[in-house]
């Protein structure tokens, strides 16, 4: 009786202390007095995204739908990483590299200071683009002869980059070298410290994209993300090991199943196979030879591009993606290759046909393919 009579005073009491939700004075409240009921909770607010595709006034042949919008919150989803490699088109004919153009490019996207980074005797063309909640680093693909030179230039530098080990492609490190003060200045980490900093690149780009997330890692810039498209190879095998492991899952370098420039350059074992592939000419054979003894390393999975999806890079190894690569293209190669020279000196490398050599490394091709992902 006096187990029944305690449970009977515990309901009591726990019905008095509850405060109805749903009426007052007999009234149902609405929603909002609801809410207000219980004070510690705070009204939720959509985050509006930074930029939408329809801030981007550059039209090209694959549009996204207009809604498509960046969101910090979203970390590096397929959304986010596609609007953040539709900067990379710099040079295209509908954005030639002028500071007007850019200046309004970048800042109908939102950007508040827009610095344009131009080295012509390196070949190096890119922006530092930022505002209080974000800062974005892209740098352009190969578009001139000194970028070709840079491309080239497989001298490997024993010394590394800053804190990373291994040694650096030295035609990329003396490249990004030549602009690193402006882009620093710009993103000035002593005066606006923690803004979330995403860094994009294709071909050449990509490469010095690489070299300017390791500087900005060094100085305490907070890198949010880097993305590159098409890169080459631009280090060996340590610095791979130490770069992958310092960004890690924020790292995201896409390539095509045929375009050459991620196979550059050749790793060690495919080097006969990519000497006999990339020229008739003794001498230039021996050079690919050589390069190929510094042993360059790829960092981090790369992400295959196909017609629709993504998957991915299924091979075992750099040296038999290669390998493979080389003995399949040979003679398209050995057909093509002067053309695709001479149309990247005068940045034409979207007019190349659907079946030359280059064809899988036009930007808007990986821009396409990365929009089904993204929709």
């Amino acid at each position: 009786m006096r187990l029944v009579f305690l449970v009977s005073l515990a309901l009591t009491t726990a019905c008095a202390d509850k405060k109805p939700t749903g009426t007052v004075g007999g009234k149902a409240l609405a929603p909002a007095a609801k809410k207000s009921a219980d004070s510690s909770e705070s009204p939720v607010i959509a985050e509006s995204p930074l930029w939408t595709t329809t801030n981007a006034p550059l039209k090209l042949r694959c549009e996204p739908p207009s809604e498509l919008g960046f969101k910090i919150s979203n970390g590096m989803n397929e959304v986010n990483k596609y609007l953040l490699a539709r900067f990379a088109i710099l040079g295209s004919p509908a954005l030639k590299f002028e500071s007007a153009a850019l200046q309004n490019y970048f800042k109908q996207a939102g950007f508040s200071e827009v610095k344009l980074l131009d080295n012509p005797s390196k070949g190096v063309q890119g922006i530092v683009a930022t505002f209080d909640k974000v800062n974005l680093v892209v740098f352009r693909g190969t578009h001139s002869a000194a970028g070709v030179a840079t491309d080239l230039n497989f001298f490997m530098s024993s010394s590394g980059f800053l804190n990373m080990p291994g040694g650096v492609h030295g035609g990329f490190k003396a490249a990004y070298e030549s602009v690193q003060a402006d882009v620093s200045a710009a993103l000035d980490v002593a005066k606006r410290p923690g803004v979330p900093t995403y860094y994009v690149g294709h071909s050449l780009g990509g490469a010095l994209a690489m070299l300017a997330a390791a500087d900005g890692l060094a100085k305490g810039v907070k890198v949010e993300g880097l993305l590159t498209l098409g890169q080459p190879r631009k280090g060996n095998v340590n610095y791979a090991l130490g770069f992958s492991s310092a960004l890690r899952e924020k790292y995201f370098r896409y390539v095509f199943e045929n375009d050459p420039v991620p196979h550059l350059p050749p790793t060690a074992s495919a080097g006969e196979s990519a000497a006999s592939s990339l020229s008739s000419n003794n001498l230039f054979k021996l050079g690919i030879q050589a390069a190929t003894l510094v042993q360059f390393g790829h960092v981090g999975v790369p992400l295959q591009l196909g017609e629709v999806k993504f998957g991915t890079q299924k091979y075992e190894s750099d040296d038999a993606w290669d390998k493979s690569y080389y003995m399949t293209n040979s003679t398209l190669i050995k057909n093509s290759l002067p053309s695709a020279l001479s149309s990247a000196t005068t940045g034409s490398l979207s007019s190349l046909s659907k079946d030359n050599v280059v064809a899988d490394h036009d930007l808007e091709n990986y821009l396409c393919s990365m929009l089904e992902s993204a929709k």
